[in-house]
């Protein structure tokens, strides 16, 4: 995503747990610590979700964070729909305090398409921002790999339930 971006010679913030300088210079990242997490919201006209959700990052974007963007913000979420408080967001695009909001993810799937969080200025997509045929072509070759591991009796990767199986 970032690549993609740049190429709108934009300043990019980021937030990367695991931030390399590789990383920084190919993508043109500024990158912050996840404690700078305010100065980005409201430093930034597009807020982009694009991470691994973890129980700990429940509603990360709530009303608080959202009071912190710019009115003029647009807020995205590709990730997962857990990120974000559904009320908060709700609330800060029928207040105007963000511009409106991207979503690929939500708060449960599948979405009820008459919830009134859809009157507001979103556009939705049914979770399916990473079919790509890059998308496509790297889960083909992550489950050769799982394929290949569970022949040699090794862990799978990517398995949320690793411990159950091989305990």
């Amino acid at each position: 995503l970032a690549k993609r971006i740049k190429s709108f010679d934009v300043k990019l913030l980021g937030i990367e747990l695991f931030a390399s300088e590789a990383l920084k210079q190919e993508c043109g990242f500024d990158w912050l610590d996840k404690s700078n997490l305010d100065y980005l919201l409201a430093n930034s006209d597009i807020v982009v979700i694009c991470a691994a959700f973890t129980p700990q990052y429940k509603n990360m974007i709530s009303r608080a964070q959202f009071e912190k963007m710019k009115s003029s913000a647009f807020f995205i979420n590709v990730a997962r729909g857990g990120f974000v408080d559904r009320d908060a967001l709700d609330e800060a695009l029928r207040t105007k305090k963000i511009a409106g909001a991207a979503l690929d993810v939500f708060w449960e799937e599948p979405v009820n398409p008459a919830d009134p969080v859809f009157n507001n200025n979103i556009i939705a997509t049914p979770h399916i921002g990473a079919a790509t045929d890059t998308g496509y072509a790297g889960i083909a070759l992550r489950v050769g790999e799982n394929i290949k591991r569970l022949q040699r009796g090794e862990r799978i990767l990517n398995c949320a339930n690793a411990d159950k199986i091989y305990s």
